[in-house]
């Protein structure tokens, strides 16, 4: 459970002003700024819990009694609580936070000035940061020796609103060498308190301000509390970025940059993009793609997806395609791998950054890259088999070898098992061999040199039902043969065996024709094993059954279709190529319908 309503510092704040305060804040709607809240009938919401990692909602709010409780990690309480847990804060830190949202006036009851000051030093830390992002604000708006800066920013194709709602501000820089921490202790902030908060630092000739000559770019909590700063260097001054170092108030592997911004946005979509820069996610902003973040000059990690999770289920990461774009893939796939987010990769054409891309094509061609991103697991597995020649048998066996470690990392044995299948169509390998191989880099002691695997991808045992029916009941599979072309299967030895069927005659005819004997034996047991499903009065598979087999035969050759076609989309350069693009963008939109127009259903067919 939580932690109680406060008993334990109940005489440092009047008892009135907790009620007071337990009245007007409504819980769902402070639940709203860290997660997406959604209603779950009369008086009741519910949502993924922020403090473990679920795939269906275990997260409830009463409204009635303005208390939340997870049913399956069993922590509790009320908004005071909630704000405790999701925070990191003491009660009565808690209590500041939602009394300064509310308006609630509090009054400390046997309190010492020195316990107060220990309770608030959080808070103070955060009203530091305010005053520091409205002083380089301003700054940046009115300063003469700030014009590069703002000269920079129209430059990179920033509108004043921009600038303005993302408070962006100007550091001066030498020989003004304390002019935000001078400006501050004229508000009562002591320099302690300005070392402590990340924002100066002593020297050997006093305190002077640890962001110098640099455009500020301020860091807000999910609440909407500044907590940090990046500052972006003009010039071939180094680092090129400086970021705040980790303080009480600011843990850069647990907050991402916009968040607080782009949160509704996400909870509407189910979708966040995460991008590398704030530059990045200011300009995407602008131009209306507004689920966006980025981290605060770190690598991604997995309290950074577990964030991400409470909000939408689904993350697009956004990299430049150089040298640098390609290691940050496989950080962020580490990191990934233990998430339940639905992770995706996009690939900024031609080495450009989002920020240049939206501002030459805008939202919606930018849109339409995010949408076409493959899954992580995916974007590595393609790109590793990429590397070899799969024409030749060589090239198959390491291409499988190489992707194999990639496929047993994966963490969720439903999707490691779908990739693992998924790995054989793509290689054109036996499926049974990839599975032997990968449950051998798990561990699997009971794996032999032959390749006995009980378990095969989903589209092998469709193809398998196809063949059987096709071989037993020749009379059955007539009026559907020709809707199968031979390249939908993706088993050679499978495929092999339609041409068989399309040319004519029962299983003995077939197999007198082949000449491999190992075709024939796969011949001989599908025209022996039962299928799975009772006949008609003539002796016949249902017509419905039929029809199923080779819908969704044609559903996996359009999901291989779709899956090419993004990925050659994903490579073509929509601003040297606009003409191709839009026409390989509409064959995929036709491709996708069609799929559509067989499932009924928007969502990729998951057959198997």
């Amino acid at each position: 459970m939580g932690r109680p309503g406060g008993r334990r510092l109940k005489g440092r704040i009047r008892a009135e002003d907790l009620d007071e305060l337990r009245r007007r804040a409504n819980i769902v709607d402070i639940a709203a700024e860290y997660m997406q809240v959604r209603k779950a009938g009369s008086g009741r919401f519910q949502a993924l819990c922020p403090f473990h990692q679920e795939k269906t909602p275990s997260f409830s709010i009463d409204v009635a009694k303005n208390l939340f409780y997870c049913f399956g990690c069993n922590k509790g309480g009320d908004v005071i609580s909630l704000i405790e847990e999701l925070e990191g804060l003491s009660f009565v830190e808690a209590v500041e936070r939602l009394a300064a949202k509310t308006g609630v006036q509090l009054t400390y009851e046997q309190a010492s000035p020195a316990q107060r000051e220990a309770s608030t030093k959080k808070m103070r830390l955060i009203a530091a940061h305010r005053e520091a992002v409205a002083f380089y604000h301003d700054l940046l708006m009115g300063s003469p020796d700030a014009k590069t800066a703002r000269d920079y920013l129209k430059q990179r194709g920033l509108s004043k609103e921009t600038v303005e709602r993302f408070g962006l501000g100007w550091a001066p820089g030498p020989p003004r060498w304390d002019d935000l921490a001078k400006h501050l202790a004229r508000k009562r902030f002591s320099e302690a308190e300005l070392v402590e908060a990340g924002l100066a630092q002593r020297g050997e000739r006093g305190i002077r301000d640890r962001f110098l000559g640099r455009i500020m770019f301020p860091t807000f909590d999910v609440a909407g509390e500044p907590v940090a700063f990046g500052g972006r260097v003009l010039g071939d001054g180094t680092p090129k970025y400086l970021n705040t170092a980790e303080t009480p108030i600011f843990h850069k592997g647990r907050m991402m940059y916009g968040l607080n911004w782009a949160k509704k946005a996400i909870a509407t979509t189910g979708s966040t993009i995460v991008v590398e820069g704030y530059m990045d996610v200011i300009a995407l902003h602008q131009a209306g793609v507004t689920e966006v973040v980025a981290t605060n000059g770190t690598a991604l990690s997995a309290d950074h997806f577990a964030l991400l999770g409470r909000f939408g289920p689904q993350a697009v990461v956004a990299f430049d395609s150089d040298t640098a774009g390609a290691a940050a893939v496989e950080r962020a796939f580490e990191a990934a791998l233990g998430s339940l987010l639905d992770v995706r990769v996009l690939i900024v054409p031609e080495g450009k950054d989002p920020a240049d891309f939206v501002i030459a094509r805008g939202g919606a061609d930018f849109r339409g890259l995010a949408s076409n991103a493959p899954p992580m697991v995916e974007f590595r597995l393609r790109r590793e088999i990429e590397r070899f020649d799969l024409r030749d048998p060589d090239g198959r066996a390491r291409a499988v070898r190489a992707c194999i470690s990639i496929v047993a990392r994966i963490r969720d044995e439903v999707m490691r098992k779908d990739y693992t299948g998924r790995l054989a169509d793509w290689t054109n390998t036996d499926p049974n061999v990839v599975f032997l191989e990968v449950g051998r880099a798990l561990g699997d002691r009971t794996a032999r040199s032959a390749p006995q695997v009980r378990r095969t991808s989903a589209q092998v045992r469709l193809e398998r039902d196809l063949l059987k029916v096709a071989l037993q009941y020749p009379a059955a599979i007539g009026e559907h043969a020709a809707g199968v072309d031979p390249e939908l299967i993706s088993v050679p030895v499978h495929r092999t065996i339609w041409r068989e069927v399309l040319a004519g005659g029962d299983a003995n005819a077939i197999t007198g024709r082949l000449t491999e004997e190992g075709t024939r034996e796969t011949v001989r047991a599908l025209a022996m094993e039962p299928i799975e499903v009772d006949l008609e009065t003539d002796g016949l598979p249902p017509r419905a059954y039929v029809t199923e087999i080779v819908n969704r035969m044609k559903v996996f050759a359009l999901r291989r279709l779709i899956d090419e076609k993004k990925k050659y989309l994903q490579r073509l350069n929509p601003v040297e190529n606009e003409q191709e693009y839009k026409e390989r963008y509409a064959e995929l939109i036709a491709l996708e319908g069609e799929r559509r127009r067989i499932t009924g259903f928007p969502d990729e067919a998951q057959a198997g």
